[in-house]
């Protein structure tokens, strides 16, 4: 799977099938949609009026919803069809959820056709829908790597000079596999709406801190931050700190541990290894001399099992300082300890007679 952008005219454009923004009552009046009339010739019209009027026989409209797809024939363009992408409502507005429907709904009906191998696609919604470019190219992006697997190549057609320098990077940030980048981005936001905010984007976590995956997708992409299940399972699996959990239902997920937010985790007590340790900065030591680690905004402090880990936690906020915790001291002494899912040690806090400053 590639994605490219190709700053040509579309009706040129190398690929076995083209894509045009269309409005409800697909008519070719201007962008691709006029190009594509102008260059294909009448008979690509006359097929678009032809569904029009097949869908008011059938259903008593005289239009297609936001998000469809239709094929038409491709008259005199070097093509083998054209997707005909319902790109906006009646009322010339768009939203993530048309584009991205628009955008694998054209790469599922492509694939009807024999040894279709490319596709080219306008940004859509950009014209008479006015939609904001990097959402709908966004958008578009997220789609086609759903679909990765359905084409070879896809060409995102880019003509304006300013949206041409902004696209080329995004496309080598998300176009081609998830970078590092775009992962630490979804990690970040997942971070904030299963610990702390999950009304930012109105989703609830129930009394252990799970909430639905759909629903949680639908709500990122509702609030212009789409994602696919592809990406949050990957995000998942290869977060270096293990940060969330899915649920063994496949159909949950929640963040391991840091919450602000009133959860009930439900890890049971588990007995810590003799020396934990925990990880700050300079500015920090004083109070922890005096009143020990506490959990502050948390439910719990977190404590490291290693000093290499430690030193990693510290490092996020400075030059770090390591404090070793005689945890075994404080378990035999009655204090309660957990284990995350992420191997991250919890207890309620940590008086300051049980640490000891390394150096």
């Amino acid at each position: 799977m590639k994605i490219e952008l190709y700053t040509g005219d579309i009706c040129a454009a190398p690929a076995d099938v083209i894509c045009v923004s269309t409005n409800p009552h697909l008519e070719l009046m201007a962008g691709t949609g006029g190009a594509v009339r102008d260059v294909g010739g009448r008979e690509i019209q006359e097929e678009c009026n032809a569904i029009i009027q097949k869908a008011y026989e059938t259903r008593g409209v005289r239009y297609l919803e936001p998000g469809s797809v239709v094929r038409t024939g491709a008259g005199k363009l070097p093509c083998m069809a054209v997707m005909m992408c319902v790109a906006i409502d009646p009322f010339h507005q768009s939203s993530v959820e048309i584009i991205a429907r628009c955008t694998a709904g054209a790469i599922e009906i492509a694939c009807e056709l024999p040894n279709f191998r490319t596709i080219a696609m306008p940004v859509f919604a950009t014209g008479n829908g006015r939609f904001d470019f990097r959402k709908a190219l966004e958008a578009m992006l997220l789609a086609l790597i759903r679909k990765k697997d359905l084409y070879e190549q896809c060409l995102i057609v880019v003509r304006d000079p300013d949206h041409i320098r902004w696209a080329t990077p995004l496309l080598e940030s998300i176009g081609n596999d998830m970078n590092d980048q775009r992962a630490t981005h979804i990690s970040k936001f997942l971070s904030l709406v299963l610990r702390h905010k999950p009304g930012e984007i109105g989703i609830t976590l129930d009394e252990a801190g799970w909430t639905d995956i759909d629903g949680l997708l639908d709500a990122l992409a509702k609030h212009d931050r789409p994602i696919t299940r592809e990406e949050l399972d990957y995000v998942v699996r290869t977060n270096a700190k293990k940060r969330f959990a899915i649920h063994d239902d496949g159909r949950r997920i929640r963040a391991s541990q840091g919450h602000s937010v009133d959860v009930e985790l439900g890890y049971e007590r588990t007995k810590p290894p003799e020396f934990l340790f925990h990880g700050t900065v300079e500015r920090n030591v004083e109070s922890i001399r005096r009143e020990g680690i506490l959990r502050g905004e948390r439910h719990h402090v977190h404590l490291s099992p290693d000093r290499e880990t430690a030193i990693k936690v510290g490092s996020r906020r400075g030059k770090p300082v390591i404090l070793r915790v005689n945890s075994g001291a404080m378990e035999r002494d009655g204090y309660c300890f957990y284990r995350s899912d992420n191997n991250v040690w919890l207890t309620d806090k940590v008086p300051p007679q049980y640490v000891e400053e390394e150096r």
